[in-house]
């Protein structure tokens, strides 16, 4: 095919619009064709959702569901949701919290149904995994129509574990659906990129998105890095995230929600975006393969020296980028706020 001066210039026109801006992500990275893009993903845990996705390989173990000596899940889902069909479960699991002396942090998810949970267990290889945005073709439907599995119930929750007994420590979370979830978040203060074009696109329908909430599609870990809000209260992280697929890539994008007792509950405390990652197909090469632009960003958070109303601000940093970010805690809705 020959290339006229106008194709070039809409094709540079394309190519600059897909490129983020310095204080947006990362990237892009070029990989001549889709074999090399794993190799251009520098976060672990990136790679490990790619590989999921392209190679089907089973997600590690996030939440402790090979459980210690003596309990069973069915233990696990009496404690958090005493009402639930424990056969149901997908996941359930608990880990031992390193801040305190026999205290484990446990988390359940119930498929709403025998089929959704098989189908589930399926995509992960027969092991547990909690998804609940799950989607699925009925008997009848229309050829690619999709339909919702129905809603999940979720719960979390802070576990004394004496010997091979078990009791709760701490008020329980719980959730049904998407839209009831704890662990959704605002693109509205991040640097990262995210679903649907957000800090990629102008759009007046993306920006809209950018201050939407945006729910989870699927739990991955827990995350017990020591985020001590305060002198006394050290909260405990979920991480969670959602993808998109496109013609030729796709799409992952992670967010940290932290979780605290205050005033004697537990709840959840912050819920921020921390890591996205994009694959955009381009240009078809001569032997079939297709060329691959790779954006991929990640930020931290660290603890501020900084106090308001006794808890320490948190700092979300780029782990590559000149960007921060400072949430402060705010004493009427019991959670932390941009400054």
């Amino acid at each position: 095919m020959t290339n006229t001066p106008g194709s070039l210039a809409a094709a540079l026109i394309l190519l600059l619009m897909a490129m983020p801006s310095p204080a947006r992500g990362d990237g892009p990275k070029s990989a001549p064709t889709l074999s090399q893009v794993r190799g251009k993903i520098d976060s672990a845990e990136g790679k490990a959702i790619y590989d999921q996705q392209m190679s089907g390989s089973t997600r590690t173990d996030g939440f402790g569901t090979n459980l210690p000596a003596g309990l069973a899940t069915d233990d696990i889902v009496r404690l958090l949701l005493p009402k639930a069909n424990a056969s149901l479960a997908t996941l359930a699991g608990m880990k031992n919290w390193p801040y305190k002396e026999n205290m484990y942090i446990a988390f359940a998810c119930i498929a709403p149904n025998q089929l959704t949970k098989e189908r589930a267990l399926k995509y992960n290889n027969g092991k547990a995994i909690c998804n609940p945005w799950q989607t699925e073709t009925k008997p009848g439907s229309k050829p690619g129509e999709w339909v919702s599995s129905g809603d999940y119930l979720m719960a979390i929750g802070m576990i004394r574990k004496d010997g091979d007994r078990i009791s709760l420590a701490s008020t329980v979370v719980s959730w049904s659906g998407i839209e009831g979830s704890p662990l959704a978040a605002r693109w509205s203060h991040s640097n990262l990129f995210g679903p649907g074009g957000i800090n990629q696109w102008q759009d007046e329908e993306t920006e809209k998105m950018k201050s939407a909430l945006l729910y989870p599609s699927e739990l991955y870990r827990f995350d017990f890095a020591r985020y001590a809000i305060s002198n006394e209260t050290v909260a405990f992280g979920i991480r969670s995230g959602m993808n998109e697929s496109y013609s030729g890539g796709g799409a992952s994008f992670q967010v940290l929600t932290l979780f605290a007792v205050i005033n004697g509950e537990l709840r959840a405390i912050f819920s921020e975006p921390m890591y996205y990652f994009k694959d955009v197909a381009g240009d078809w090469n001569k032997d079939g393969s297709r060329n691959h632009e790779i954006f991929e960003g990640e930020n931290t958070v660290s603890i501020s020296d900084a106090k308001t109303d006794g808890y320490y601000k948190l700092i979300v940093k780029s782990k590559k980028k000149a960007w921060s970010k400072s949430f402060h805690w705010d004493r009427n809705l019991l959670r932390y706020v941009v400054d």
